[in-house]
């Protein structure tokens, strides 16, 4: 759903937009609404790091903005676009959103917002989660022997009964590889684990990912008899805050 409307939103003509009411009107409204989408699209970029509904749509519109720009401006406004005509002002303006665009997306790809990552992820948000990880990866569940591909572990993942929230309590990181620990429990906190996550990277997209989950438990009784070591925090102290 969310890739139609983005591509619903980037097909609209605003090229042709921009153009029709700077030639028939002398106004610029149309140009500023083509950048304030573009910024939009960027700052959306930055936020998915998806780039091909935007590609598609920006080509869509302007192959919208050349039809109506040869139906409702002809010719005859040639002159007002000099050294251009009015096609080729479209076909350069799509090819200058369009470096944009590709532009903002290498930029963004090298980047990996391991925070957001998480929070996505705990939040069992199917699409979201899907956008992270590059379509060959495998994720590997060390604990329970189990190796998913991404499909599978989506499924796992985001039909994993009841409602979680966590913490990330530390962040390595080594130049292509991340690693995380972070405490996740369950809203209602009936349950509260421990999981490392080693994350690795290419291009920006998640090509394996090893975890190891463990339960968080109390001392077993023969150290507590031994009188040895002592909390760290209360079990359950802090989850949720």
């Amino acid at each position: 759903m969310k890739r139609k409307i983005e591509l619903f939103v980037t097909s609209l003509p605003y090229s042709f937009m921009g153009i029709y009411l700077d030639a028939k009107y002398g106004s610029l409204l149309g140009y500023f609404l083509r950048i304030a989408v573009l910024i939009a699209i960027i700052k959306f970029i930055k936020k998915n790091t998806i780039i091909i509904p935007i590609i598609v749509g920006t080509i869509i519109s302007t192959l919208i903005s050349l039809e109506l720009t040869k139906i409702f401006l002809e010719n005859e406004w040639n002159y007002y676009f000099k050294p251009f005509t009015a096609i080729e002002l479209i076909l350069f303006i799509m090819t200058v959103i369009l470096a944009i665009e590709l532009l903002a997306f290498m930029l963004e790809i090298k980047r990996f917002n391991i925070e957001k990552y998480w929070d996505d992820t705990l939040n069992q948000d199917e699409d979201a989660i899907r956008e992270y990880f590059s379509h060959e990866a495998i994720i590997y569940w060390h604990n329970t022997n189990e190796k998913f591909t991404v499909e599978d572990y989506i499924l796992a993942n985001c039909k994993y009964p009841g409602d979680w929230s966590g913490n990330i309590e530390r962040i390595e990181k080594r130049e292509n590889l991340i690693i995380t620990a972070v405490k996740v429990y369950a809203k209602d906190k009936s349950e509260f684990h421990h999981v490392i996550s080693f994350i690795k990277l290419e291009n920006g997209k998640i090509i394996s990912l090893d975890e190891y989950w463990g339960e968080d438990i109390e001392a077993p009784i023969w150290r507590k008899e031994m009188g040895i070591g002592s909390k760290i925090y209360k079990l359950g102290e802090f989850y949720g805050s």
